[in-house]
């Protein structure tokens, strides 16, 4: 996992630092800049859960507690509360997302025609 966490990471930074070095004129970051930065916000959200799951998985794996001792339900709540708290902060983000990607697709029904839309959703 934790090589899993410095791989995310070191790519999405050179993916943002292929963004400053790029020799293109300014049309042609058009197209190319919302991919590389959809790209490198998605591998550093990607690099960061993988952070916090090595952490909770490595917290786990060192501290050996009996389960008679109440510190050991104290323990493993702090190792995965970084992974509770990144879920509660990225949870309506989704939900958002997914939205207006319904609201995309109900718009896309308008325009498109019904031979196109009927291929999109029987994928048989």
């Amino acid at each position: 996992m934790d090589v899993m966490a410095l791989a995310t990471s070191l790519t999405s930074v050179v993916v943002f630092l292929s963004i400053l070095t790029s020799p293109y004129e300014l049309w042609d970051f058009h197209k190319s800049l919302p991919r590389k930065l959809n790209l490198g916000f998605a591998l550093l959200f990607l690099s960061l859960l993988t952070t916090i799951l090595a952490f909770s998985g490595t917290m786990l794996s060192t501290i050996r507690l009996e389960w008679k001792n109440w510190t050991s339900s104290l323990t493993y709540s702090a190792a995965f509360s970084p992974v509770t708290i990144f879920a509660m902060v990225q949870f309506p983000i989704y939900v958002i997302a997914r939205l207006v990607i319904k609201q995309l697709w109900k718009q896309l029904k308008k325009v498109l025609p019904i031979r196109l839309i009927k291929c999109f959703t029987n994928l048989n």
